[in-house]
C-alpha cells in the first residue's frame, strides 16, 4: 500500500495530469469487469476459517474439500468470461469510456491488456481467501508487497520513458501472473494432503456457499462499482485533466480506507470463528467488535491528521500541480483527506456483518451508497468541476448504517457506536476544519497535526488503555 501511495504522485508528475487521467479510465475500464466478482477472498476465507473451527476427528474435512472445489470452478469460469469480454469487446469498451478525439490503436491494445490482468487479479482472491483462511496474513501482505512494488516500479519506469499505455497494460499483467504464481504455490503449502480439493459435493453445502456468494456479491459491488465509475462518470462531464488531478487525489485518499482495511483484516476470520456459538461467545464478540472500532478510529484519524502537511508539496513538488489552479486542488486534496476518513468509520460494522453472514443488507447499503455518490459526482463535477467531484464522495456516509446494524445485533443498540465514536470524531474534524479553512504555513499545519494526534490518542488512552497497548504492539517490529 505505501509502494502505491508513493506512486501515484509520481506518475502523475511524469505523466502529466491529462495523460495519466486517460491511463486511469482504462484502469476503471477493466475494473469495472471485477463487478462479476463475487467476494470471492472474503467467501474463501470466511468458509476456510468455518469448516476449520468446527473440524472434528469423525468429521475431517468434507466441507473443507466441497468448499475449496466449488469456489475454485467459480473463479475459474468468471476469470474466462473477463477475458472472452475484454477480447470480443474491445471496440464497443473503447468507444464507451473514451470520445473519438483519444481512441487509437494504443488504447485498443491497452484494453485488451487490462482484460487479462483484471482476470489475473480475480484469480489471486480464491487462493487469497484459502491461506487467510489458515490465519495467515502475513504471507498475504507480503506477497501483495512485491507485487505492487514491482508493478509501480515498472509503471515509473515506463512512464519516465514516455511509453505507449499498452506497454504499461502489458507490464502489470505479466506481475500480476507471477504474483498468482505465488499464491498457488503457497495455497498448495498450508494445505496438508489430506485437505487437497478432491471431486465431492454436497447439496446444502452449494446451496449455502452459492447464497453467501451473491450476498457477499451484493457487499462489495457497491465499492467496486464507485471506485471505478466515478472516474468514468467525470469524465462524461469534465476534461481529461481534471479526471487525472481527481483520480491522483481519490487515489491517495482513499488508501485512508485500505490502511484501515487490512488494519482489520483479522477481525472477520475472529467474528467467524466467535459466531459458530453466538450466544456463548457474545461477551468476547462484543470486547472485539469495541475494539475494533476504537482501533479503527485512531488509525484513519492519525492518518487523516498526518497528511495535512504534505499535501502541498505532493500537488505542486512532485505531482506538478499548480497549487492556485482556478480547479482548486489543494482545497479539494484536503476535503477528499477528510471525506475519506469520516467515510472509513464504517470498516468495523462490514467486517463483522460479513462474519456473521448477514451480508444481504450490508449489499444494499453500500451498493445505495455508491450510486449516491456516482449520482452526486454528475450532479456536482457539472456545475462545480473537481470540487464537486470530491465532495461527492459524501455519499458513502450511508454506509455507517453498518455499524448501527452491527451494534444493534451485538448490543441491541444502533446507536451504541455513535456513543463511542463522537468524542475523537469531533477532535479530529475541529482540527481538519482549522486547517481547511486557514492560509497556514507548513510549520503551524503541522502543529496543528501534531495536537490534533496528541489530543486524539490522550483521549484513547484515557477511554481504553488496553487498545492503545494493543496498537503499539500491532506496530511493533
Amino acid at each position: 500500500m505505501a509502494v502505491s501511495l508513493a506512486t501515484i504522485p509520481l506518475l502523475v508528475g511524469l505523466m502529466g495530469p491529462e495523460k495519466y487521467g486517460i491511463w486511469m479510465l482504462i484502469v476503471s475500464a477493466g475494473n469495472t469487469a471485477m463487478l462479476l466478482d463475487v467476494g470471492m477472498s472474503g467467501t474463501t476465507m470466511h468458509f476456510v476459517s468455518r469448516a476449520l473451527a468446527l473440524r472434528s476427528k469423525d468429521h475431517k474435512n468434507s466441507e473443507l474439500e466441497q468448499t475449496m472445489l466449488l469456489l475454485l470452478l467459480l473463479t475459474g469460469i468468471i476469470a474466462l468470461s473477463i477475458v472472452c469480454l475484454f477480447v470480443a469487446m474491445t471496440s464497443a469498451l473503447a468507444s464507451f469510456f473514451f470520445d473519438k478525439e483519444h481512441m487509437g490503436l494504443d488504447i485498443f491494445i491497452a484494453l485488451k491488456w487490462i482484460g487479462a490482468y483484471v482476470a489475473l487479479l480475480f484469480s489471486h482472491n480464491f487462493f487469497v481467501g484459502v491461506i487467510q483462511g489458515y490465519d495467515d496474513f502475513k504471507t498475504v501482505n507480503i506477497i501483495k508487497f512485491f507485487f505492487m512494488l514491482f508493478s509501480n516500479l515498472g509503471l515509473l519506469s515506463l512512464a519516465s520513458k514516455n511509453a505507449p499505455l499498452s506497454q504499461m497494460a502489458i507490464w502489470i499483467s505479466i506481475v500480476a501472473g507471477l504474483t498468482l504464481l505465488s499464491y498457488i504455490i503457497k495455497t498448495f503449502y498450508v494445505l496438508k494432503p489430506e485437505n487437497l480439493i478432491k471431486p465431492s459435493f454436497n447439496k446444502s453445502i452449494v446451496r449455502e456457499v452459492l447464497t453467501y456468494c451473491g450476498n457477499t456479491w451484493l457487499g462489495f459491488s457497491g465499492n467496486i462499482l464507485f471506485g471505478q465509475m466515478d472516474k468514468i462518470v467525470l469524465g462524461w462531464v469534465c476534461d481529461p485533466k481534471i479526471v487525472g488531478i481527481y483520480a491522483a487525489i481519490v487515489g491517495i485518499s482513499t488508501y485512508i480506507n485500505s490502511i484501515a482495511t487490512v488494519g482489520l483484516q483479522p477481525l472477520i476470520t475472529k467474528m467467524s470463528e466467535l459466531s459458530a456459538k453466538m450466544i456463548e461467545n457474545m461477551q468476547s464478540i462484543q470486547k472485539k467488535f469495541e475494539e475494533s472500532l476504537m482501533f479503527n478510529a485512531l488509525l484513519i484519524f492519525f492518518l487523516g491528521l498526518a497528511s495535512f502537511p504534505i499535501l502541498a508539496l505532493l500537488l505542486e513538488g512532485v505531482m506538478k500541480i499548480d497549487i492556485d489552479d482556478p480547479t482548486k486542488p489543494l482545497l479539494a486534496f484536503k476535503l477528499a483527506i477528510v471525506i475519506y476518513c469520516v467515510n472509513s468509520l464504517y470498516v468495523p460494522g462490514f467486517y463483522t456483518l460479513m462474519a456473521f453472514k448477514e451480508t444481504k443488507h450490508l449489499g444494499i447499503i453500500q451498493l445505495l451508497a455508491a450510486l449516491t455518490s456516482l449520482g452526486l459526482i454528475y450532479l456536482l463535477s457539472a456545475q462545480y468541476g473537481l470540487l464537486g467531484g470530491i465532495i461527492a464522495n459524501i455519499g458513502f456516509i450511508i454506509s455507517w448504517s453498518l455499524n448501527s446494524l452491527a451494534s444493534h445485533r451485538i448490543y441491541n443498540n444502533p446507536f451504541w457506536w455513535v456513543k463511542k465514536i463522537i468524542p475523537f470524531l469531533s477532535v479530529f474534524l475541529v482540527f481538519s476544519v482549522v486547517q481547511m479553512a486557514a492560509d497556514l504555513s507548513f510549520f503551524y499545519h503541522i502543529l496543528l497535526s501534531f495536537f490534533g494526534i496528541l489530543g486524539t490518542f490522550l483521549l484513547l488512552a484515557k477511554t481504553y488503555p488496553t487498545i492503545v497497548q494493543q496498537a503499539k504492539n500491532r506496530f511493533r517490529p
